[in-house]
């Protein structure tokens, strides 16, 4: 959190087949949620992942860090909020029980 006492959280996200990195997008740019402890970011990643990834990636990382300007006593240096894993079965059954399937 910062002095204001919000966040400026986003995300990094990283598909890999097995240990081979896929795919990577770093939200930083253009997915930054400003000031806010509850971000939701409603993103399709489909679009900028190409097909041959899509179908054979194993696992896919989340990173979120919160954004830290270097101004009102900030460092520059940006700040590890949090990391979750999902195995691609875990993301097909989470699709599969979703009202929107």
């Amino acid at each position: 959190r910062d002095d204001t006492g919000y966040s400026d959280p986003y995300v990094k996200i990283r598909m890999f087949n097995k240990n081979r990195k896929l795919w990577k997008h770093k939200g930083r740019e253009k997915h930054t949620r400003k000031q806010t402890l509850n971000p939701v970011w409603n993103y399709d990643v489909e679009d900028p992942i190409k097909q041959k990834v899509k179908d054979t990636f194993t696992r896919v990382e989340f990173e979120c860090w919160d954004y830290d300007r270097a101004i009102f006593g900030g460092n520059g240096n940006d700040d590890f909020m949090g990391f979750n894993a999902l195995t691609r079965t875990e993301i097909i059954q989470a699709c599969e029980r979703s009202p929107s399937g």
